[in-house]
């Protein structure tokens, strides 16, 4: 995965944390006032519904690309740690994005030229490399 699309990946990722973060810091200053009006309630219960709402539109879509590139794209990894990943990814979402993107996309990203991981069949040949060997087998 490109370096721009891994940091933005990552920042989406973090996200919902510092979404439900906010608005449970919200709910708590709020309700260590004391009393609590029926108005307020309403809007701090709307308040918390909307960032329930967008957090889940954030990781929906960031839970499918995590899990593609976990199934389809990383496919060296082995059995039980693939299940584990998936098990945690699906169970606490908030918690196990960001922590993957940590470990698997982002170093990724970091050391690994943009075609690492796409080989072909064998394992053996990046996409440049099989050109190059095509091209040789036509000019023979």
């Amino acid at each position: 995965m490109p370096k721009p699309v891994s940091l933005l990946l990552g920042i989406a990722s973090v996200m919902p944390l510092v979404l439900v973060g906010v608005a449970l810091v919200r709910i708590a200053s709020t309700l260590g006032t004391g009393s609590v009006d029926s108005a307020e309630l309403a809007a701090m219960t709307s308040q918390a519904m909307t960032v329930l709402l967008v957090s889940t539109v954030l990781l929906v879509p960031l839970l499918g690309v995590c899990l593609w590139h976990l199934l389809v794209r990383r496919t060296k990894r082995g059995g039980s740690e693939t299940l584990l990943w998936v098990l945690a990814l699906l169970a606490m979402p908030q918690l196990a994005l960001p922590l993957y993107w940590w470990q698997h996309i982002w170093p990724a990203s970091r050391t690994a030229p943009a075609d690492a991981d796409r080989q072909d069949d064998a394992g053996a040949n990046p996409p440049r490399a099989r050109s190059a060997n095509i091209a040789r087998t036509v000019r023979r």
